[in-house]
């Protein structure tokens, strides 16, 4: 019976992400989602934790990531639209198209230490990420969505980002000890410092600083192995 829990994480994730699409508010839809995130985490770590791990568990999981960080995300994104022709669609079609290729290539690849790419999570986490912003009325991201090609640019970037060969660290992989953590240690900081100072800001900056530092991580490994 307690193997089973982590099927029933990933099938709440689902509901979550549904629901996140048919509330379709910026805020409570990105609540939702951050939710997801949260379960998304716990049912893999827990899986792991009890060699529940299944072939089954494994598919139901990818589904549930398309649904929750690739067609709720892009939906909310395309709430956010400075164009009122049917070219509002094509952004959250590129970050969805973007989201439904990572998925697709992660499942092929063999496990590792690092991601290939960014996430989908992380992906989703940018966008809604800037639709709290966006509900909080803030006037930096309102002003950047209020144009077109800020509004194209983030679902490019965003696909660009998931489809890259970038080697993305992970928590979950994180060996012992301070120094061999000093990455993953700086994001967790850049976090806390985030949501305690500028909250409304606070996740799309988070996915930001977290590229950076894995670009900055590709190059320390590179230089140590020079």
């Amino acid at each position: 019976m307690i193997k089973h829990i982590p099927s029933f994480l990933t099938i709440l994730n689902v509901a979550c992400g549904f629901l996140a699409i048919c509330i379709g508010d910026l805020f409570i839809s990105s609540m939702l989602i951050i939710a997801c995130v949260f379960l998304d985490v716990f049912d893999g770590g827990l899986a792991r934790a009890l060699n529940a791990q299944s072939a089954i568990g494994k598919e139901l999981d990818s589904l549930a990531d398309m649904v929750s960080f690739g067609v709720a995300p892009a939906y909310l994104l395309s709430l956010m639209s400075p164009i009122d022709s049917w070219m509002a669609y094509v952004p959250p079609i590129i970050f969805l198209t973007g989201g439904a290729l990572r998925l697709a290539i992660f499942n092929t690849l063999p496990s590792g230490k690092f991601f290939r790419g960014l996430a989908i999570p992380a992906a989703a986490s940018f966008i809604i990420g800037i639709a709290i912003a966006y509900h909080y009325d803030s006037v930096f991201i309102t002003g950047l969505m209020s144009k077109s090609y800020v509004y194209f640019g983030v679902a490019i970037f965003m696909a660009f980002m998931m489809l890259s060969p970038i080697e993305m660290f992970s928590a979950k992989n994180a060996k012992q000890g301070v120094s061999k953590n000093i990455f993953q240690l700086m994001a967790l900081g850049i976090f806390i410092l985030l949501v305690i100072f500028i909250p409304k800001h606070a996740f799309w900056i988070n996915v930001i600083s977290y590229i950076l530092l894995a670009i900055l991580d590709n190059l320390k490994r590179k230089n140590s192995l020079a």
